[in-house]
């Protein structure tokens, strides 16, 4: 917790996925993907939110991925790519 609060204090607010899960082992974690992986090739797409999905932990329900900011123009094809990505995991 002491890295965190220096990274905080310093304004560098960003939590890796791994970090949350350790430091919160308990808690349900909100996740963000970043807007520009939805501007990467789809196999890079999945990738990443493999690896999200996995610093997260089982079981799968203690974590949902949202989207925050604005819509990707791509949306039509990430977001069933993302859905389709997390079925395959579980």
């Amino acid at each position: 917790m002491a890295a965190l609060a220096a990274r905080y204090k310093a304004g560098q607010v960003i939590v890796t996925t791994a970090e949350a899960r350790q430091q919160w082992p308990d808690k349900f974690l909100w996740l963000h993907p970043t807007l520009d992986w939805y501007s990467r090739p789809p196999e890079e797409l999945a990738h990443n939110i493999r690896a999200m999905a996995a610093a997260a932990g089982r079981p799968a329900g203690r974590y949902c991925l949202m989207i925050s900011e604005e819509v990707p123009p791509n949306w039509e094809t990430t977001v069933p790519l993302i859905l389709k990505t997390l079925d395959e995991l579980n």
